[in-house]
């Protein structure tokens, strides 16, 4: 070795947050879907004061009940995937298993009664534009979740298939920014599909 090599056998092979390209990536990625939310809120908010009937006479508001409760099982979601995000970094395989195996049943239990709430709703997407925004906002969210879950369950695969790497723990810190996002970005959906709705009509 020269006096102008640089010995780099001892750095890490992967970088993890913000140094990571991926987490970057991700980032982007976030503020693109970030831009369709507002695009929804906005346009949410434009019909609502175009309308002086709001939900309309052809679209009653769903029992706020399944709606909340599957609010909940989504918020929940991130408890178990940042703890295991955590435990990736610090190499603690088991933690990061059960944190994973946690995230993925909430997230079927959530899509099972997001379906549910789908048949509930006692409205189509072309009965009335409160329907059609209803139908649109909760498919658009749906497919993300479904994104995700089926990105969490591999991510769970390859961990109990004994072939965890560095990269798998970066994906996994990479999961539970997407899971914070589709918790955060339903807040003003709930209030604005159901919450808003169901108060104009008491």
């Amino acid at each position: 070795m020269t006096q102008h090599d640089i010995d780099v056998t001892n750095l890490p092979t992967i970088a993890f947050g913000s140094r990571s390209p991926l987490w970057w990536a991700e980032m982007l990625t976030i503020m693109m879907l970030s831009a369709i939310v507002a695009t929804l809120i906005a346009t949410y908010l434009y019909l609502r004061i175009s309308f002086s009937s709001w939900p309309g006479p052809d679209a009653t508001p769903p029992s706020l009940l399944l709606p909340t409760i599957c609010f909940v099982a989504l918020l929940f979601t991130a408890v178990p995937i940042y703890s295991a995000s955590n435990a990736a970094q610090r190499g603690e395989r088991r933690r990061t298993t059960y944190g994973l195996a946690i995230t993925f049943l909430l997230a079927i239990i959530f899509l099972v009664l997001r379906f549910s709430a789908f048949r509930e709703l006692g409205f189509k997407w072309y009965s009335s534009v409160y329907g059609s925004l209803v139908w649109v906002i909760m498919g658009f969210h749906t497919i993300l979740t479904i994104a995700a879950t089926v990105w969490t369950g591999i991510l769970l695969g390859i961990i109990l298939g004994q072939k965890d790497r560095e990269q798998q723990q970066m994906g996994i810190q990479i999961n539970a920014l997407y899971w914070g996002f589709l918790a955060l970005s339903w807040i003003p959906f709930y209030i604005l599909l159901f919450v808003y709705p169901a108060a104009l009509m008491v």
